[in-house]
């Protein structure tokens, strides 16, 4: 069986992996497109250790690849298919959009690294969701968490919902791993929204933050780009963007030095409650 996944995409270049178990993929074309027009084309094998380490063969089945795009600033959906192969990747959620301030710092070292994230999950330490909570946060700075627990026949009739105060606090704990306290601010959904919430983390002990709203409202988040500098990211004027849904059922655990804005879908005067780990204080 073939898998794999589309991770990052900008108006010039995309990247991600395709796997099976059958055979090596290595030296395979593949190709992108936006609707029926191909807009660039590469091969598989791009090393990648991470890959390895989850299981996927020797992690030999990376791609990534220039594209050129007939109109570069329109907002547009891409997927990459197996050349004379029926396998495609799309992400529903990928918009191609242009860019907004794109200044922030280079990326710091996780604090949990890949190595001590294994090491506690063979240990069963961390719990799965917990595990893809942290590999995300490190390598893509954002991952959706769901407040809405499955109902189960032998429970409730009905699903339920997590208390989103409770949840920010387990999350900024294992994000943490260290003494703290909690600080929460509200931050309006318009433009500078990024450089809002910049700002309010400049007193926190991680740059990373949890994202709760009672009503709804649409992320765009650059992925991967709180480990880029400025001019890796601006490209031609412009990034890839993933939707993020944020809302009174889930939560958006986010890396703010990644670039992100709020949909201009999105309803005037809807907030986001923004809560980040600082030190105690006494």
């Amino acid at each position: 069986m073939l898998r794999g996944a589309i991770e990052l995409a900008t108006p010039v270049r995309v990247s991600g992996w395709i796997y099976t178990a059958v055979t090596s993929m290595e030296g395979l074309l593949v190709q992108a497109f936006v609707d029926s027009e191909c807009v660039g084309e590469g091969t598989l094998g791009l090393p990648r250790d991470d890959l390895a380490a989850a299981g996927l063969g020797d992690g030999r089945c990376g791609f990534s690849f220039p594209i050129s795009l007939a109109k570069p600033a329109d907002r547009v959906r891409l997927h990459v298919r197996l050349f004379e192969s029926d396998f495609m990747l799309t992400q529903p959620n990928q918009l191609l959009m242009p860019a907004a301030n794109t200044a922030h710092r280079v990326g710091a070292v996780a604090r949990w690294s890949a190595t001590a994230i294994e090491w506690l999950r063979r240990r069963g330490a961390l719990e799965q969701y917990e595990v893809d909570l942290l590999t995300a946060v490190n390598r893509f700075g954002v991952y959706s968490r769901s407040l809405r627990v499955p109902k189960m026949a032998s429970q409730v009739s009905h699903s339920v919902l997590l208390d989103a105060h409770e949840e920010t606090g387990r999350l900024l704990d294992l994000i943490s791993a260290s003494d703290h306290r909690i600080e929460t601010h509200d931050v309006a959904v318009k433009a500078g929204l990024r450089e809002a919430t910049h700002a309010l983390v400049q007193s926190a002990i991680s740059t990373v933050a949890v994202l709760h709203a009672m009503k709804p409202v649409t992320l765009l988040v650059v992925e991967g780009s709180h480990v880029l500098t400025s001019a890796d990211v601006s490209v031609a004027g412009q990034v890839g963007a993933i939707e993020y849904e944020c809302g009174p059922d889930s939560l958006i655990v986010l890396d703010t030095r990644c670039m992100f804005f709020g949909d201009e879908q999105t309803r005037p005067g809807r907030k986001l409650t923004v809560s980040f780990a600082t030190l105690p204080t006494g």
